[in-house]
């Protein structure tokens, strides 16, 4: 009886989130930065590391939302 009246309802649309052209500017923005940084004096292992924590995921998202809108126009 407590389960009937206190059971949500969740709803999910399949498609893009709204954020999706700020991943694909994030991601070219922290891409010129690595190569600009990469041209400097303070390029480094540490650096190139952390570079690579936040780009590897954009780079996934990015073929995510690549997949996405090609399945879509089909």
């Amino acid at each position: 009886m407590l389960t009937s009246v206190i059971s949500p309802i969740i709803s999910a649309t399949p498609g893009l989130p709204e954020y999706w052209n700020i991943v694909i500017a994030g991601l070219l923005i922290l891409l010129s930065l690595m190569e600009v940084l990469a041209a400097t004096q303070k390029w480094n292992r540490d650096i190139n590391c952390s570079f690579n924590i936040a780009i590897i995921p954009l780079i996934l998202n990015f073929i995510g939302i690549i997949i996405f809108k090609a399945t879509e126009v089909i």
